[in-house]
Formats: C-alpha cells, structure tokens, sequence
C-alpha cells in the first residue's frame, strides 16, 4: 500500500479532498489552488479527477479533488474511484468538506475516514447557510470528541479558507473508534490480523471489507500485497453473517448513524427558526410542478432573449458582418452613434478583405489562395464560420448555462423532469447527463456511467446523440430559427423533444433491463456570483477554440478538396432526392450535412450561412433545423460510444439517428408543406 501519513505527489507535499456530493467541495479546490484546473478521468472509468497546486504555510502542495461520494463502501464508481484514490495515492493529509446544514450526513464519512487512521481536517463548508437557517455548530467541541482539527469555511466568499491553508501541515489521526457488536469487532479483528503490521488503516480496511463485496476483496490483495486472503476472508464474513438476517453492511452503517447522531446531538442546536427566506420559498417554487413549470418557460424565455436575439442575433450580425466582413468587399467602416446620432465613424474593411489581400501578396499559386480564402477557404469559411457563427451565440449561452448551474437551479429541473423521464425508462437522473449534453454531447455520453444500469446508459447516450444539442450547435439553431420568429423555435424544439420521447418510450422496451431507484442531493438555491460564471466560460471557450476549431478547419479542406476534384458536384447529384426531393432542401445544403459528419455544429453553421444569404424560407428552415438537430452529434462522439459500449451499439445508435434524422425531417417537410 503506498498510503501514510507522509507522502508526496508529483515531488510534493499532497492532500486529497473528500466528501459528499454538493457540499462545495470543487469551489474549495478552486479556492485552494487559485484557478479551475483540467480534469481527466481516472484510468479504467469516466469518474473526473481535478489536480491542482497550492501553498500551505510556505510550501507547494498538490491538491486531488475526488468525486462526490456518500460512503466508502466501494459499490457506485465515484466512491470506488475514492477509496482507490485514498489506497493507492501517497498523500499527507485529507480534507473532508461536509455540508454545515447536514451535519450528520457529513460525519457518516467522517467516522469511516477515522476508522483508516487518515491525518484529517475536517471543513464544515456552508456555515453562512447554516448560520441563516439558524443552525448553531460547536466546532471546538466536535473536535475534541473526534480529536481531530474543524474548521467553518464558506467557500463561495473565501471565509475560513485561510485557516485551513494554516491548518493543513499540522493535520492528524483520529483516535476516535466506532465500536460494533461483538460479533463484528471480532470478524474485525481477524481481519486486520490478515495485513501486514505495517499496513495503514488496517481497523478501516477491514470495516470495509467486511461490508464490500468479493469484488473489493480482489482488489484489497493488491494494494496491502497480502495474496490469498480473499478466501479467508470470505469465511469470516460468512461466519459473520450467520448471526444476521440484513446485509452486514446494513449492520454496519446503523451503527455509524447512531453515533453520528448522537455527535450530532451534542454539538449542533437550533435557534428559534427564523423566517424562511425569500429565496428559500422561491427554491421550493421551483421544485412544485403548478409552480415550477411556469417558472421553466419564464427561464427559457430569458434564455431565447439572451442567446437567440442578442447572441445569434446583434453578436453574430457584428461580428460576421463588421467584424469580419467579406473577402471582396471594403466594407462601410464602423459607426459609432449616441441617441441616433453618428458620432464617429472609423474605416474599416473587415478580416476577410485584408486576409484576401495579405494572402494575394505572400502566395502567388492560385490553389493556395482559394485553399485559405476562396468559397471553401480556412479563412473565409472555416474560420469565420467558427468565429463569426458559433463563437458568438456559443458564448452566450455557456455564460446563461454557468447562470443556472451557479445558482443550483439545474437539480431542481432534474426534480421537475423525473416525472417525464419515467416515462421513457429513465429517472430524473439521467436529466444530469442531459443537461451535460447541452455543453457538450460527448462529455455527456461519458457520464452516462452515473446511471447505475447498463439498459440506462445505452438509452441515455441514444436519446444525447439522437436529440440534444451541444452549446455551440444550439446557439446556432436558436439563433437561426429566431430570425424567422418565436414560433419557428418553438416548432423546431417541440418536433425534436416529441421524437426523444417517441424514441425513449420505443426503446426502454427494447433494451432489455431494469430502471435504477432515483436519489438525488439538492444544493442550496444562491445568487450567483461573476466570478465563477467568469472562469466556466473561458475554461469552456478556451476548450472550445482549442478542440472544436481545428475540426472545423478540417471540414473546411474536405469540402475544398471534394469541390476541386468535382466531387462535391457527384455528392450533390447523388444526394437531390434525397436533399431536395425528400427534404425539400436546396442542394447547396448537401455541403453543410457532410460537414455534420465531422462536427453538428459545423453543419448547423453551414445552414446559418445560407439562411442568412436568402437562400432558404421559413418552411426550409425548420426543416433543415429538425433534420441537423437530429443527426449524428460529431466523430469524437460515436468514438467515445464505441469505446463505451463496442462496435456494434455504435454502429447500430449512429445508423439509427442518421436514418431517423432524415425521416424525420422529410415528414416535417410533407407536414408542413399542408399548412403553408
């Protein structure tokens, strides 16, 4: 085991932060190591890692953030991927953050990272929330009791944050013991007499494996280098387990809430309890369907304001057209005016005309010129569909997404959506994913894992791939569906939210399995704060600029390559029944559906283009929307489900949208050719 009280990771001092699901645990991180850090997953899963540094009294630490996890007890991946953290990582202190209002859940964990000997601080993050509700905690007292150091923190201000820098280097071991029946300290002992002496937690160990699976067990030989105990541990456990009618671990975890209830008892009381605060009764608004439902179609009227009209609409119209402006044209210059009154006005050509111009100086080949700034140029298509189209809208709507994911809104729509997400053979827990997938779907697709069946998954990542769109593709959809009308947005939003239910209810019959049980934690409802929001959105836009627009750039050379080989005109010619006669498409969006293939978002910007070119009415419109909005995702996506889920669920989820897609939008068309 390469655990202790002294260690180092990457040559440093390390701690690892541990604790429930949305107790602030990732703001402390962010507090701790003064930035939002990359995450990547631990090997062999899709559970996320952060890794940052910070300094404590003087000296460089690295920080590990593990997921949100309830207990120890290895059974979902997130607390599997913990505990692994915890076994197998050299480390000298762990930071557990526990929720103030919820003591006694916080201290279920705390009593099982006491029972492995961790040096341990323990962080009761929330204390202003606490202190509102009129919650009083003796942190100096719960000290004592678990003779270990407690600190108040607020993480979202900075309070406390600075005692636990302070606190950090002179964290120690709990001497505070649970104890079981006799039965099961006995089992206990036995075990801990299976390790080396000088194995770490040998007392926790054996807890754990006492109430974990033959799955642990296995992994238990590897990391203490005891091999061969499994078997006799397996003994024990049914020795053991004669004497009791319920799972051991039920035993077990009875007797940690006892004592955590009754430490509970000891050191929290409550005031007179204050009025509820205003934006308390509002959180329960959003959470009743009479209420919350209204108050959802408010949240996505000020959302299709946001991004559809300012984003796609005054952004994009700036950027595209001033900013950039076109290849062969001067240009008017900017404007800039007061009350309807132009004040200044300053020549300028747009980036296309002077990069057009800088290319014609520096290269003389005529294919090269074409190749960067001609129709299907990296510049002038490729570059100013990434910049001009998608960044604009893409950005407005990660800032509104960070709103409503600061302000702990998102959970509560998780709650709303439960009902309905039943209904195809989901719980609202799968609303998360979804949601995720409004970022980016192949992110989404990855934490699908947090569903704990396999029928969940696969119909979770069919119904991500089949009908919700990234950030950047929805922003150009709303942006493009709006400059004909609201109802425009709303036909496209309605058809493809009816085939993701259609779709879900088919195949939560055909998939074979069962639906899991739906617990969900709900973080208080705050105001957010510009600072957070701030920091998502680069991260998010930094991510973008640096993974999407190279793809973009390569779209662009496939479509130059197939243009000049003549290839794009047999594509075309192949595809008219399908584009214009099926779909009622003109053919030049055949271009912008083969550069779905690469990126949906891509291809939705190819239709932004020639909508905005006049190339397309109304009616065509909603059409190319549904039909875009329903295909394929991207390349990285279905690369992401064949790693997940193998060859054939890939090929038979991308081939089923594909087809689906364009027979859905070839009906709408026939649909809608009836009515106008």
């Amino acid at each position: 085991m390469r655990q202790g009280s002294i260690g180092t990771v990457d040559g440093h001092d390390s701690l690892i932060l541990v604790g429930n699901p949305n107790v602030g645990k990732s703001m402390l991180f962010n507090r701790l190591t003064g930035s939002y850090v990359a995450v990547s997953n631990y090997p062999g899963t899709t559970v996320d890692l952060s890794k940052g540094n910070g300094h404590f009294d003087g000296r460089l630490w690295t920080v590990l953030d593990t997921p949100g996890t309830r207990s120890l007890f290895p059974e979902s991946e997130e607390e599997r991927v913990t505990l692994d953290v915890l076994l197998t990582t050299r480390f000298s202190c762990v930071v557990q953050v526990a929720d103030a209002k919820n003591l006694r859940r916080g201290l279920l964990l705390t009593l099982q990272l006491t029972e492995m000997g961790f040096p341990l601080i323990l962080a009761l993050n929330m204390s202003d929330e606490a202190r509102e509700r009129g919650i009083h905690l003796d942190a100096r007292k719960l000290a004592e009791l678990l003779d270990i150091t407690i600190l108040q923190t607020t993480a979202i201000t900075g309070e406390g944050v600075g005692g636990l820098r302070k606190a950090v280097p002179e964290a120690r071991a709990s001497h505070y013991c649970v104890r079981y029946e006799d039965r099961l300290e006995e089992a206990i002992s036995q075990m801990e007499d299976l390790f080396p002496p000088e194995t770490p937690g040998r007392r926790g160990l054996a807890v754990i494996a006492l109430g974990a699976g033959e799955g642990f067990w296995e992994h238990l030989e590897t990391v203490t280098g005891c091999g061969g105990i499994r078997e006799e541990i397996g003994r024990i456990v049914a020795r053991a387990g004669e004497y009791y009618a319920r799972p051991i671990r039920s035993v077990l975890f009875e007797e940690k809430e006892r004592q955590a209830r009754a430490l509970a008892e000891q050191v929290m009381s409550r005031e007179k309890a204050p009025e509820v605060p205003a934006l308390e009764r509002f959180s329960r608004m959003t959470m009743r369907p009479l209420s919350g439902v209204p108050i959802l179609l408010g949240v996505l009227f000020l959302v299709f304001l946001f991004v559809g009209q300012f984003g796609a609409g005054t952004l994009v119209d700036f950027v595209e057209n001033t900013i950039f402006g076109s290849p062969t044209e001067m240009g008017e210059g900017i404007s800039f005016s007061l009350f309807g009154h132009k004040l200044l006005k300053v020549p300028w050509a747009g980036l296309n005309w002077y990069f057009r111009w800088l290319v014609a100086q520096v290269f003389s080949w005529t294919l090269v010129r074409d190749m960067l700034v001609g129709p299907y140029g990296l510049i002038s298509m490729g570059l100013t569909y990434a910049i001009a189209i998608v960044l604009p809208v893409m950005t407005t709507f990660i800032l509104t997404f960070g709103f409503l994911e600061d302000s702990g809104y998102l959970p509560r729509l998780t709650i709303l959506a439960d009902r309905v997400f039943r209904m195809i053979g989901l719980t609202g827990k799968a609303v998360l994913p979804v949601l995720l997938g409004f970022g980016c779907g192949t992110m989404a697709c990855l934490t699908t894992r947090i569903l704990e069946s396999r029928k969940e998954r696969i119909l979770a990542t069919l119904l991500i791939t089949l009908g919700v769109p990234c950030s950047a593709q929805l922003g150009v959809v709303m942006g493009m569906a709006t400059r004909v009308s609201w109802w425009a947005l709303v036909t496209v939003m309605l058809i493809v939210a009816a085939q993701v239910f259609i779709v879900g209810r088919a195949a939560s019959h055909v998939i074979p399995g069962k639906r899991s049980a739906f617990l969900l934690e709900i973080p208080p409802l705050r105001l957010p704060r510009f600072g957070n929001i701030w920091v998502k959105t680069v991260s998010r836009v930094r991510w973008f600029l640096v993974e999407a627009v190279p793809l973009f750039l390569l779209g662009t050379l496939l479509l130059f390559v197939l243009d000049r080989t003549g290839a794009l005109l047999v594509l075309e010619r192949l595809a008219r029944p399908l584009i214009s006669d099926f779909l009622g498409l003109p053919i030049q969006s055949t271009a912008a559906f083969l550069l779905g293939f690469l990126r949906r978002d891509y291809g939705a910007a190819g239709l932004f283009d020639l909508a905005n070119k006049g190339l397309m009415n109304p009616h065509q419109v909603i059409v190319s929307l549904v039909t875009i909005t329903l295909f394929v995702p991207c390349v990285a996506n279905f690369f992401i489900i064949l790693k997940e889920y193998g060859t054939k669920i890939a090929l038979l989820i991308s081939g089923f949208v594909m087809v689906y897609a364009f027979l859905v939008g070839g009906v709408t068309h026939r649909v809608l050719g009836l009515f106008f």
